[in-house]
């Protein structure tokens, strides 16, 4: 809706413009931030993946030598104790996001076998593997979760930045510069008119 040309509006509009500006500075130092703290976590979830990755080669590994020592169908018969546990999540705010952070993440364990295979290397070995790996599991997946929560958060603040850059500022510039042309059409009608007045007196 075109504003009615006036002072007060001209005033409106441009505090309006100066709030706007200021928002969007303070949206772009936490846009900055974010795009940050989403690079380290990248950074991070590459590291960690690429860990995992080894350790799973290795878990892989092991479990080929357990098969050919015991058989794939032995497998089925040995009883594990002292696996880790999955671990507890709490829900933490950093800088301004949902941060899932693990109160404890489980340590690689030494599990021990309960049955008549206790002292198969091959199977410890492949069991201590699959402990390692499960812990490197928990961690990449907390830190890809984070890293998702981060980035949701970074895409809307550009959205809100690129709303107030290509949409807000622009209409309020738009709607300030038609209200001072207003007001230079007012200035002029009346002050064609108060010549007007004054020929017409200076006539009789």
């Amino acid at each position: 809706m075109r504003d009615i040309p006036s002072k007060t509006a001209l005033l409106e509009r441009r505090e309006e413009l100066l709030l706007v500006t200021e928002g969007k500075s303070v949206l772009e130092e936490r846009r900055d931030i974010l795009a940050r703290e989403l690079l380290d976590l990248i950074r991070r979830c590459e590291t960690l993946l690429d860990a995992f990755e080894q350790q799973y080669q290795k878990a892989w590994q092991a479990l080929q030598y357990v098969i050919l020592r015991h058989g794939s169908t032995s497998l089925l018969g040995f009883s594990v104790q002292g696996l880790s546990k999955k671990p507890d999540w709490e829900m933490l705010n950093h800088v301004g996001v949902g941060w899932l952070e693990a109160l404890t993440l489980p340590e690689p364990s030494s599990p021990m076998i309960t049955d008549s295979w206790n002292h198969s290397p091959e199977l410890q070995m492949a069991i201590s593997a699959f402990s390692e790996l499960q812990a490197r599991a928990f961690e990449l997946a907390q830190t890809e979760n984070n890293l998702q929560r981060m980035s949701r958060a970074f895409k809307s603040v550009q959205q809100r930045v690129n709303a107030l850059e290509h949409i807000v500022l622009p209409e309020t510039t738009q709607a300030i510069k038609s209200i001072e042309e207003g007001l230079e059409q007012i200035d002029r009608e009346q002050m064609v008119g108060m010549l007007w007045l004054k020929r017409r007196e200076e006539t009789r």
